[in-house]
């Protein structure tokens, strides 16, 4: 298992955990310390047999008032029981976004199985979390402090019973939360703040439409086209050729519909797509293994067609040109 740091461009960067830190002898132990930091007091269980083989990384990010833990980790238990319930501080939601293995998760009497791409929500309440289906996890676990959650559920009108749910499997917007919940790791991981907390809001949302039975209301429609046009930068924005054009013919949206339903976040199509393609920009001069790669080729990479376009608006971003900007993380490597 590969549990090599993210590449966290700008800010303070997340707080991080890996077992690298410690050693293997003593990974298990700092992991159970780990997962209480980022998350809120939990019990990680695994044979004592299997403490020698364990690897484990978490890089835990801040975003819009809630907190994002990427885990990576040897396949393991975990649970929460009446000691972990009266040590924990508040209440909150989980969005978990399973990117490898099979997680079953059980609480208050309901079970779901969250596969590669499957997005579930439960709260901090007791819970039992296995991972014994494959080698190996990673998840994206999106802490949401309750009162957030639970606003936006009143608003619609639509309740949650406490048994955790597999968002996933709702046909209409089931893949697109899910790929929000991963741009929203893309964003964090290549160190766009502003664009996370956007992405987090339309998560939001969009949780909320898939818990929001049929027949109640229709789905938010500015918030299912944010999150198709999100996607559809995700996917293509290091095409030279893709602009506004390009994006209403992916997402069968009209080119007006994309500028009215972007507007309502304060955002334009084009700042979007800019910020994407600087952030891909970012994360290739960083790569050390395209250390060797001009310049040049890795704008044309993120999708500028103009070297020198490109080295404008760099620097008008991040105070500093590509080849310094490059430099510093070689350095920090």
């Amino acid at each position: 298992m590969d549990t090599r740091d993210e590449t966290c461009a700008t800010g303070d960067g997340p707080r991080r955990w890996d077992w690298r830190d410690v050693g293997a002898r003593d990974a298990f132990a700092y992991y159970r310390e780990g997962v209480c930091a980022a998350f809120m007091p939990l019990a990680a269980e695994l044979g004592r047999d299997r403490h020698a083989g364990f690897r484990f990384a978490i890089a835990s990010h801040d975003v819009g008032g809630a907190v994002l833990n990427h885990v990576r980790a040897t396949s393991h238990t975990v649970t929460k029981g009446a000691r972990e319930l009266a040590a924990s501080p508040a209440e909150c939601y989980y969005l978990n976004l399973q990117l490898t293995g099979v997680c079953r998760i059980r609480q208050n009497g309901g079970e779901i199985a969250l596969q590669r791409g499957d997005l579930g929500l439960f709260t901090s309440e007791a819970m039992e979390l296995r991972h014994d289906e494959a080698p190996d996890l990673a998840v994206a676990s999106l802490m949401v402090p309750k009162p957030a959650l639970d606003a936006r559920l009143s608003e619609r009108r639509t309740r949650f019973d406490g048994r955790p749910k597999a968002l996933s499997l709702n046909p209409a917007l089931g893949a697109l939360a899910a790929d929000s919940a991963a741009a929203l790791l893309a964003a964090l991981t290549q160190g766009a703040p502003a664009r996370a907390e956007r992405l987090q809001a339309i998560l939001l949302d969009l949780t909320v439409e898939a818990m929001t039975p049929d027949d109640a209301a229709p789905a938010t429609r500015a918030a299912t086209h944010r999150a198709r046009i999100l996607t559809a930068l995700r996917r293509r924005a290091c095409d030279p050729d893709f602009d506004l054009a390009a994006c209403a013919d992916a997402t069968a949206l009209t080119p007006r519909a994309i500028q009215r339903a972007l507007a309502q976040t304060g955002d334009t199509f084009s700042d979007l797509l800019t910020d994407t393609r600087l952030a891909t920009a970012r994360r290739l001069l960083a790569d050390p293994a395209r250390a060797h790669l001009p310049i040049a080729t890795l704008a044309a990479d993120a999708g500028f067609r103009d070297p020198s376009h490109f080295g404008r608006l760099f620097a008008t971003r991040m105070g500093t040109s590509p080849g310094a900007w490059r430099k510093a993380q070689t350095t920090r490597h």
